[in-house]
């Protein structure tokens, strides 16, 4: 009787529970954000270390006085280096990267997503924010470098300053090797003169706005932009993938595709990019 009894109340306790809804543990927008007003707590919000989903600028960021007035050097570099997922939201604030000597950023770049599992998006969900990479001497940059991995753009601006002087090196803002997708925003090339100051655009082919590599994926669906470059030729191997396409946008200069490798007649029955739909400012 009492085990009766007892099978009963436990029935009762078990129909009682399932009669509850059920409401999943999230936690607050808030402790996903990170707010960040120097470069030093850019990188580390950034990299893998710090956990969260958004990067939030709260301040504008200046680089200049680092290191004893020679802006970033090697150790100012950020990596993203391991699987993560960050937005990086401009917040209406300027980023100015500046790098006085190529040696001390011997690789010639500031920011570099290197990890396949990696992917950041940049945004600006004020309007008027800009991530500067400003480069004093002459050699061969990127500022950010896609090696692997995801870059996303939604708005805001990333701009590459550097001396007027570029017949030598090549330059770009962003290099992509890994895959880049462009919804909005600008990614724009400026020289400054002999003075210092800022011209609106330089023409020369070896300034780059985007700079895709074979093997790569670069996707413009939106935004504003200078020289567009594909490095890479038709192969056997990208019949049928597109390294570049292209289906809106508005260009203030080319979109090109520069040959580089074994380059063979047979195999120009297709082109590694495809423009569907784009707007020339010039």
């Amino acid at each position: 009787m009492k085990k009766r009894k007892w099978l009963s109340l436990l029935l009762a306790v078990m129909m009682l529970v399932s009669a509850v809804p059920f409401f999943p543990v999230t936690a607050d927008a808030a402790d996903g954000t990170v707010e960040v007003s120097t470069w030093e707590e850019l990188k580390r919000a950034l990299e893998y270390t710090t956990n969260c989903s958004v990067v939030k600028v709260v301040k504008d960021i200046e680089t200049k006085a680092l290191n004893g007035h020679t802006g970033l050097h090697q150790d100012n570099i950020i990596f993203m280096s391991m699987a993560m997922d960050k937005v990086l939201d401009l917040n209406g604030h300027t980023v100015n990267a500046y790098a006085k000597y190529y040696s001390e950023v011997a690789q010639g770049y500031l920011i570099n997503i290197c990890d396949k599992d990696a992917r950041l998006t940049i945004r600006d969900s004020v309007g008027g924010g800009a991530l500067i990479g400003e480069f004093n001497q002459e050699f061969y940059y990127e500022f950010i470098n896609v090696s692997k991995g995801t870059l996303v753009m939604e708005s805001g601006t990333v701009k590459m300053l550097c001396p007027s002087k570029d017949d030598q090196y090549l330059k770009c803002a962003i290099g992509v090797s890994g895959t880049a997708v462009f919804n909005g925003g600008e990614v724009l090339t400026q020289v400054t003169s002999p003075g210092g100051e800022k011209e609106e655009r330089y023409l020369s082919r070896r300034l780059q706005a985007i700079r895709g590599e074979a093997g790569g994926s670069v996707t413009i669906n939106g935004g504003t932009f200078d020289r567009v470059v594909l490095h890479s030729a038709p192969t056997p191997e990208n019949r049928g993938k597109y390294e570049l396409v292209v289906n809106g946008g508005f260009f203030r200069q080319s979109i090109a595709l520069i040959l580089v490798g074994d380059v063979y007649a047979s195999n120009f029955d297709h082109l590694p990019m495809q423009i569907n739909d784009a707007y020339f400012m010039r």
